[in-house]
């Protein structure tokens, strides 16, 4: 069992390695290791279980690194825009659309951000990048958001498009207890990708499993640190992290009048 955590860094120029290092210099709980090389970092990341994965320069074609959140991104973490931008490219999507839940169906009855501060965050996350595209539909309709009735949505506004649904292994191992799970299978295409370090998932027949090194940092995790009041630096891009503490999210109840 490891006694501390790991951060790799692959970044050609040293720059984000620099502030890395100076950060966590003299925490003996944090090991920062430097990849200048995307190919070798893919290579290392086959044989090392990484706890973070900063990048600091666009990674090429094919890398084929497998944590992915699209149709349900619960918090816009940095690593998932990341590993979204090569999802696009290992499925060849010409598009990736993020699509924050107005009411989770798993999440009725607890208390959540509102709608209006995760759509915000999730267009903060991913400004810039002219194939990654963020729609209200759900906060527009209200309601619980079931993935069924924005596929609908989505398929009559793009009859010809090819679909896919991107979800992690966990959602996957409860799929069965959607809405209309058939339907949604009728209407796109299912990617799944390994979460953590646990077991490769069984998955079933016409689901397609993206392969690659899984990176065992979580949205839980993240907003988790927020409550305890934990920097969250380097783990949500920076104008998220601004947004955040400008509205005071996450935080536990007695500290957000603080």
């Amino acid at each position: 069992m490891r006694s501390h955590k790991k951060i790799l860094v692959v970044d050609a120029q040293k720059e984000l390695f620099g502030e890395l290092s100076w950060e966590f210099s003299g925490n003996m709980d944090w090991e920062v290791v430097l990849e200048r090389s995307s190919n070798k970092a893919y290579q290392r990341l086959q044989k090392e279980t990484f706890d973070v994965v900063a990048v600091n320069f666009v990674l090429p074609d094919g890398l084929g690194i497998d944590l992915v959140r699209q149709l349900r991104l619960k918090f816009p973490h940095v690593l998932y825009v990341m590993i979204a931008e090569q999802a696009k490219e290992t499925a060849q999507l010409k598009k990736v659309l993020f699509v924050p839940a107005f009411q989770p169906p798993h999440k009725i009855g607890r208390e959540i951000i509102a709608p209006r501060h995760r759509l915000e965050m999730t267009r903060l996350a991913v400004k810039g990048n002219q194939r990654f595209e963020v729609s209200d539909v759900e906060i527009r309709q209200e309601g619980i958001s079931y993935t069924v009735d924005t596929m609908r949505l989505l398929r009559s506004g793009m009859p010809e498009a090819e679909l896919f649904l991107i979800l992690g292994a966990d959602s996957l191992s409860e799929y069965d207890g959607w809405k209309e799970p058939g339907e949604i299978r009728a209407l796109a295409q299912l990617l799944v990708y390994p979460r953590g370090n646990g077991p490769e998932p069984r998955i079933p027949p016409q689901v397609e499993l993206i392969r690659g090194p899984a990176i065992g940092v979580s949205s839980t995790d993240i907003r988790g640190r927020v409550a305890r009041g934990q920097s969250i630096h380097y783990l949500v891009p920076a104008a998220v992290e601004s947004y955040i503490k400008k509205h005071r999210l996450y935080l536990q109840r007695e500290n957000r009048s603080m």
